[in-house]
């Protein structure tokens, strides 16, 4: 077979050939990257991608934002804070779970009184 019957198989390219070899404009990159084009300018201006020339690399822009992604993730404090409210909960169902199930079989069922209902 030759490589134009098989068109699924890219070529081998190093990192630095592949950063030179496409790049895209700034509304391009940002339908790449699922993003408006301001949030674009906003990852220029802290420095997470760059603009080379006529355009940003889109290999490389690719994976800094990956990167910053990333970054962002473990830095979060809310994710801190999502991790330890998960914990709280899973707590408390442990311990409603294991004082329902140390109640004797027939005083386990609930029930529910309707407000006003004596």
């Amino acid at each position: 077979m030759t490589e134009t019957e098989r068109p699924y198989v890219a070529k081998s390219v190093s990192r630095r050939q592949s950063a030179t070899l496409a790049t895209a404009s700034a509304s391009a990159l940002a339908l790449h990257l699922d993003c408006s084009r301001a949030y674009i300018g906003k990852l220029e201006a802290e420095g997470v991608i760059q603009r080379q020339g006529d355009g940003f690399p889109l290999d490389l822009s690719r994976v800094a934002y990956l990167r910053y992604l990333r970054r962002e993730r473990q830095q979060s404090p809310r994710t801190a804070a999502d991790a330890t409210h998960l914990a709280v909960i899973d707590g408390i169902a442990g311990v409603t779970l294991t004082a329902l199930l140390s109640l004797p079989r027939g005083a386990r069922r609930v029930v529910i009184l309707r407000s006003g209902a004596a």
